[in-house]
């Protein structure tokens, strides 16, 4: 009887493991940007929402509400606290820790979007870590950051390469509406958190 079931489990192993060739070859014919394209798009056919964005900052939520919660971070710990950017101009600010490259000062942006302009709510934060090019190099800034990254979110989707610059890769992450984007260029590095499905929206209003 054992041999009989395994003479069953054979073809079944050999039908699978082709399938699976077949898929992986299919993959490799397809350009990184179509690569990236088909599995943006079957992340969000998923219906998986992740809307926790930095700082416990959130997709979705109002200016009032984005400005709540700065305040709150800057009374609570100063994780974000305001710097005098112009004489008129203040903006939030927050310490990004690295255990090689130190304390880095990090601007924070954050993007709204509303199909008639009111009630605008949150979908995209830019994070740009000011980096000392003296001192530091930005793609070793960017690999530790990486590493970070990888804690929290596993191993990146993808990476770009940058044709200016070998050592400036971008990395992404997609995990169902949302896509973290992490690189460097012009000597510094950028992280941007993107709510998909909103910035198409935002893109698909530019463009009338």
């Amino acid at each position: 009887m054992k041999f009989y079931y395994l003479f069953l489990l054979i073809p079944i192993v050999i039908i699978f493991s082709c399938k699976k060739d077949s898929n992986n070859n299919n993959s490799s014919k397809l350009s990184l940007e179509e690569q990236i394209k088909q599995f943006t798009e079957k992340e969000l056919a998923s219906g998986e929402q992740n809307d926790t964005v930095v700082l416990n900052f959130v997709f979705g939520m109002k200016k009032k509400e984005v400005y709540k919660h700065t305040k709150a971070l800057y009374a609570a710990d100063r994780k974000m606290y305001p710097i005098q950017k112009t004489k008129k101009v203040r903006e939030y600010v927050y310490d990004l820790r690295l255990r090689k490259a130190g304390k880095l000062r990090t601007f924070f942006e954050a993007f709204y979007y509303s199909p008639n302009r009111k009630n605008e709510k949150l979908y995209k934060v830019e994070c740009l870590p000011q980096i000392d090019t003296l001192k530091l190099v930005p793609s070793e800034v960017l690999d530790e950051i990486k590493m970070s990254f990888k804690d929290k979110y596993g191993d990146p989707h993808f990476v770009l390469p940058n044709k200016e610059d070998k050592d400036c890769k971008t990395y992404l992450w997609i995990d169902g509406n949302r896509k973290v984007e992490l690189g460097c260029h012009e000597e510094k590095v950028f992280i941007y958190y993107i709510d998909i499905p909103v910035a198409r929206k935002a893109a698909k209003d530019a463009d009338l």
